[in-house]
């Protein structure tokens, strides 16, 4: 039996999204940074609508934050906000782990051990040489959906 491929659909005010998503993650938009959204959709070779519809998705997201007359910015985080975000990601990637662990198959331990060793192998030297080559280890945890779960 082959696995199932799922296909999906974007627009492309989704690929808008993760890439100023992405561009904010990598810190291309440093927090307080404004967004001028004629700049972003030059920038971009699109229009200003879908740009417009992006930004408005990423302060549903809180990763933008409007201000009247003053336009969009990035949004900007206390130390309280940021060590209450730490706290609630600690906790999900805890109980994510634990689900993982809880149920793992012989293939996934299999992989996890391969990547143990590549990585054992791979000094500061080797590691360099692999990045520079395109090679990339990866760690993958796979969740079980929901219906696994009630199973």
């Amino acid at each position: 039996m082959y696995p199932v491929q799922t296909r999906y659909i974007t627009t492309l005010v989704d690929e808008l999204v993760a890439k100023l998503e992405g561009a904010i993650f990598r810190g291309e938009f440093p927090p307080g940074a404004r967004i001028r959204e004629a700049r972003v959709a030059n920038s971009l070779g699109v229009g200003r609508g879908p740009v417009r519809e992006a930004v408005r998705r990423l302060e549903g997201r809180k990763l933008v934050v409007r201000h009247p007359n003053r336009g969009t910015s990035i949004t900007t985080l206390t130390k309280e906000e940021l060590a209450e975000l730490l706290e609630v990601r600690e906790a999900l990637e805890v109980a994510a782990c634990r689900l993982a662990a809880k149920n793992i198959t012989d293939e996934a331990i299999e992989k996890l051990r391969w990547t143990l060793l590549r990585q054992k192998d791979a000094t500061a030297d080797k590691f360099s040489e692999c990045t520079a080559s395109g090679i990339t280890l990866t760690f993958t945890i796979r969740l079980p959906s929901p219906a696994e779960i009630a199973a």
